[in-house]
């Protein structure tokens, strides 16, 4: 996922429920923080080990710096705690170098980062922020074979994508049809425990995702 860093001004954002109008230009330490996410997802799967304990420590430097604004930009305290407790998580299984866990712990990083990110102005709706970590959830479900857990994602990415469906589709039919085309596979290739298609199709999914974000650019 691109983040774009939109032009200050006030606009209305939700984040866990809750619309705020705050400025519209994110933490420059936040969108850091999602690219060393994302950045990590990438290298674990090639053991680039020492990149990813560049990232996180990347990671702790940024969040020193924004946490003391996080309260008084009215940040849910909720967030923070939620992302102290995925740092611990990460820097612990990034440091004994486990694969699926550190994949996990940088994909809940970057669930809760969306919700810090919502809080500010991001130029696009959040669930597209949303959908680029299901995505992501999807995949690591499918690699641990948690059937429940693809299930319940995809029916989250349907709900997140229900959301913005029509804005979507009303500044591009092609991605919106490709968005309903695709969800619509991933429901037939899990109630056929297609694997493989799953995996491709999330992938595809996750290009999309990169599309929807460029149509708010």
């Amino acid at each position: 996922m691109k983040l774009l860093l939109a032009v200050a001004l006030l606009v209305p954002t939700v984040a866990l429920g809750r619309t705020t109008a705050v400025a519209a230009t994110p933490p420059k330490q936040l969108v850091t923080i999602e690219e060393q996410a994302e950045d990590i997802i990438d290298r674990v799967p090639g053991k680039h080990w020492a990149r990813v304990s560049a990232d996180v420590a990347s990671v702790h430097g940024a969040w020193t710096k924004y946490r003391a604004r996080a309260h008084a930009d009215g940040v849910d305290p909720t967030l923070v705690e939620q992302f102290d407790a995925a740092l611990a998580r990460l820097s612990t299984e990034a440091k004994a170098r486990r694969a699926p866990q550190t994949l996990q712990a940088a994909n809940d990083l970057s669930r809760t980062t969306v919700e810090l990110l919502a809080h500010y102005g991001l130029g696009h709706p959040v669930e597209i922020g949303r959908l680029d970590v299901i995505g992501r959830q999807i995949l690591l479900d499918l690699d641990r074979d948690d059937r429940a857990g693809v299930t319940e994602q995809i029916a989250a990415a349907r709900a997140q994508w229900e959301a913005i469906r029509s804005d979507v589709t009303g500044r591009s039919a092609a991605v919106g049809g490709q968005v309903d085309a695709t969800l619509a596979v991933l429901d037939d290739a899990n109630a056929a425990a297609n694997d493989a298609l799953l995996k491709a199709e999330v992938r595809a999914m996750l290009e999309i995702v990169d599309a929807m974000e460029e149509l708010y650019g």
